[in-house]
């Protein structure tokens, strides 16, 4: 049994290029040295004197850099390729990083933090074109998982760097730590990975039930399968997404545990992702209908907060709260990038890439503001009831797409 299992896991990593190892690498470097971004709002309020209403402008700040870099990279992605956008992200934004130590004035450092977030997360889109480039279509969603495991460990790994150079050595150390490890990823990218085009006539890797494909290279904005796809993922990623927002605080607020019990459930979210994620796409990234797997990790997340309704003061369904999300996370996330890489083409894809990512930086300005308010106001009952409401209509949507009876080919290649 243990040997099937070492078998199901060695096999689940195994016929993936070099170029998503050597990815996988850069996106580890770059995401283990992500460690101002979680200690900013401290630093501001704590070292600069800064009022809770002007970091939150900051902070804000970033939120919408998020979003301009989403769109700039991915039109840049489409005129001049991943390669230069992905590159220059990470060498301008490590100088960015380093450069905040003298910004001294609150519009300053807003600015600055602002233009940081916009060239930061230019990346993002860039990076996930990258991977249709670097992978074959048939384990296109596990080199899309391996990325996700590499920025799982390298956010673990990152705050908890961060936090002990900040207690030791001060502040400036991360920002110069944040800095000199993206430059380091910039210059293992531009050195190891090679310079690649997708082919123009690449297989678009779907079709309908008909014998008719869609349009190879139709603009996001003019493709109403993909725009009711975004509108259904922002909703599933609001939901997700209370997760990190108003969950820790529910956990506190309603079951009294302590900071150390909350740390381990939510470490437990990231250890069956870390653990199982990789195995679960191997086995179903064949499956003829990657948009049936998204609407059943939609589900599960969904499910997850119903359980809150239906056993309120039951401490032990926080670990079973904990277990459907996962699992809903593991075939939501990945399979959704997939379906979203399936629907562009090689002139498009950063279009496409760009407003997928964007839908994520909406979602992060959405999720705190609808949780905190919500169940500040209302009460948390009311808020699970809110995202069951949101996740019934992201379903909703997955749904009337999948009824179209849209599969991939590139499943049974």
């Amino acid at each position: 049994m243990l040997y099937r299992l070492f078998v199901l896991y060695r096999d689940s990593f195994s016929g993936l290029s070099r170029e998503i190892w050597l990815l996988a690498l850069v996106t580890l470097v770059n995401r283990t040295g992500m460690m101002v971004i979680p200690f900013l709002s401290v630093f501001l309020s704590q070292e600069k004197g800064y009022s809770l209403q002007g970091v939150s402008w900051i902070m804000g700040a970033f939120g919408l850099g998020s979003l301009a870099g989403s769109f700039l990279g991915g039109k840049l992605t489409d005129r001049i390729g991943f390669f230069p956008v992905m590159f220059w992200s990470l060498l301008v934004s490590g100088l960015l990083y380093i450069g905040l130590i003298w910004a001294g004035s609150y519009w300053t450092f807003l600015a600055a933090v602002f233009f940081l977030s916009t060239v930061a997360d230019s990346f993002r889109p860039a990076s996930m074109a990258s991977i249709a480039a670097y992978s074959r279509p048939v384990n296109r969603t596990r080199s899309i998982s391996l990325i996700r495991l590499a920025i799982n460990l390298g956010f673990s790994a990152g705050p908890a760097i961060g936090g002990l150079l900040a207690s030791t050595v001060g502040y400036d150390a991360l920002f110069w730590t944040d800095g000199l490890t993206c430059i380091l990823a910039a210059l293992l990218f531009h050195f190891f990975l090679p310079r690649r085009r997708e082919s123009e006539e690449e297989e678009h890797p779907y079709e309908s039930g008909s014998t008719a494909k869609l349009p190879l290279n139709l603009p996001p904005h003019r493709n109403p399968h993909y725009l009711v796809f975004l509108v259904s993922t922002l909703l599933t990623l609001v939901v997700f997404m209370q997760l990190f927002v108003t969950v820790p605080v529910y956990f506190k607020a309603h079951f009294g545990l302590s900071e150390f019990w909350i740390g381990l459930l939510l470490s437990l979210n990231g250890l069956i992702v870390f653990t199982l994620e990789m195995p679960i796409i191997f086995k179903l990234e064949r499956h003829p209908n990657k948009l049936k797997l998204v609407r059943i990790g939609a589900v599960l997340i969904g499910f997850s907060y119903l359980l809150y309704l239906l056993f309120p003061f039951w401490a032990g369904i926080t670990i079973v709260y904990m277990l459907a999300i996962s699992l809903g996370e593991i075939l939501h996330l990945p399979m959704a990038s997939t379906h979203a890489l399936g629907l562009s083409g090689p002139r498009t894809r950063g279009q496409y890439m760009g407003l997928f990512s964007m839908s994520g930086s909406v979602a992060h300005l959405i999720a705190p503001v609808l949780g905190l308010q919500v169940a500040g106001r209302a009460g948390y009952p009311a808020l699970w009831w809110v995202v069951l409401a949101l996740s019934v209509l992201g379903l909703a949507g997955y749904v009337a797409l999948d009824r179209r009876g849209l599969v991939s080919k590139a499943a049974s290649a």
